[in-house]
């Protein structure tokens, strides 16, 4: 299971907040996330 940083859980929660996505390289720090749409970059 993937720990989520600091940094992390303030931009998850910002995202969520704001009903906006997230978008990453790291889609696993973001997985346990409920309600968090999580974008992964081509």
């Amino acid at each position: 299971m993937a720990v989520i940083l600091d940094a992390d859980v303030i931009v998850a929660a910002t995202a969520l907040e704001r009903g906006s996505d997230v978008a990453t390289f790291n889609i696993q720090h973001f997985a346990r996330v409920k309600g968090l749409n999580v974008i992964e970059p081509k």
